[in-house]
């Protein structure tokens, strides 16, 4: 769910609680019903779609397990050394402001704003594969959020891992990088 669309819903919200709260306001004993069924129906309709969306996630990523255990079943298994893959390291180092309060903006005031930050080393590797599928090189590089080290540790305990290769075409295959995401 992109930002958009939390701000959208979040801001329907917002508007159907100020919606409700003018239609309970009782200074006469009267209830503005039409503020109280537009605000009810907004909650309502952002309810649904929120319940919708959770489901929708559920059922699609049910989905990607099932295809990959019939991918796993159909296709033709070939097994991968893990300890001939090139590792790629991106490091760099990143700002982030850690202080919002006063205090930081008394400190930015006085020329003392680096007290706010701190510097925090961002590590991303890509791990550069080379395999053969039907007497032709395959390069694959796999984009990883992991440190050099945490990976290096990943690829020599697990060793080997599964590419699986559709046997009607030779350019759809599956790598099975599963024990990267744990």
């Amino acid at each position: 769910m992109d930002k958009a669309t939390i701000y959208f819903a979040g801001g329907v919200l917002f508007i159907a609680t100020i919606l409700l709260f003018v239609g309970l306001r009782n200074p006469n004993r009267e209830y503005h019903i039409l503020y109280i069924l537009i605000g009810s129906l907004a909650w309502l309709v952002v309810g649904i779609a929120y319940i919708n969306l959770l489901l929708s996630d559920k059922k699609r990523q049910e989905l990607s397990y099932e295809r990959i255990n019939q991918i796993k079943q159909d296709w033709i298994e070939h097994t991968i050394d893990l300890s001939k893959v090139k590792i790629m390291y991106n490091s760099y180092f990143r700002t982030e402001v850690t202080d919002k309060t006063r205090t930081a903006g008394l400190n930015n005031l006085v020329g003392r704003g680096d007290r706010n930050e701190r510097t925090v080393e961002v590590n991303h590797s890509n791990l550069i594969l080379q395999f053969n599928i039907d007497g032709k090189t395959v390069n694959q590089i796999v984009q990883t959020q992991k440190d050099s080290k945490t990976l290096e540790m990943l690829l020599l305990i697990k060793g080997s891992t599964s590419l699986y290769v559709n046997p009607d075409n030779f350019h759809d295959f599956y790598l099975d990088l599963e024990f990267l995401q744990k």
